[in-house]
């Protein structure tokens, strides 16, 4: 995906600019209010297109994953649920499906501009054991309802409701 306003980046580079001892990496082709924005922000990494594989790796080795959006055509966000699948706490905005996927176990939901209460919410994951249970939550949760079995059968089921 893109490194773009309406995925939230301004949003999170105003939390980084609360917490200069954190590294706040954001990966996509950023667009150039972004670019601008993180040029100011001494903890702000914009690492660009970057190899899913590489990605991977990025989650492996990040503490959390931020996800601001207010992009009107978000839907079920993929990135969302591979940070989930890492077993990374979540702070997401109540936009699209991002509340049903974390709901209040997997991490923080704040409201769409809520760049205060994803700074507390960040402030509440410095705590090991919270990150811990958010983490076992949404590895949980990705196995319980997302793998691709699961959605098969749902599929299958749906399809067969549909031709009675």
């Amino acid at each position: 995906g893109g490194v773009i306003e309406l995925k939230g980046c301004l949003d999170i580079i105003e939390v980084a600019k609360s917490f200069p001892e954190i590294e706040f990496k954001l990966i996509g082709n950023p667009e150039e209010t972004c670019v601008r924005a993180a040029e100011k922000v001494s903890n702000v990494i914009l690492a660009g297109t970057t190899p899913h594989s590489e990605i991977i790796e990025e989650m492996k080795q990040a503490d959390v994953f931020i996800f601001l959006t207010y992009f009107p055509g978000e839907g079920f966000s993929n990135s969302l649920a591979e940070a989930m699948a890492a077993g990374l706490p979540c702070i997401v905005t109540d936009w699209a499906a991002n509340k049903d996927m974390i709901e209040d176990k997997g991490g923080v939901v704040v409201p769409v501009h809520g760049v205060e209460d994803a700074c507390k919410g960040l402030e509440e994951m410095a705590d090991r054991e919270v990150r811990k249970q958010q983490s076992e939550f949404n590895i949980d949760k990705i196995k319980r309802e997302y793998a691709d079995a699961v959605v098969q059968a749902q599929y299958v089921e749906c399809y067969e409701e549909l031709l009675k």
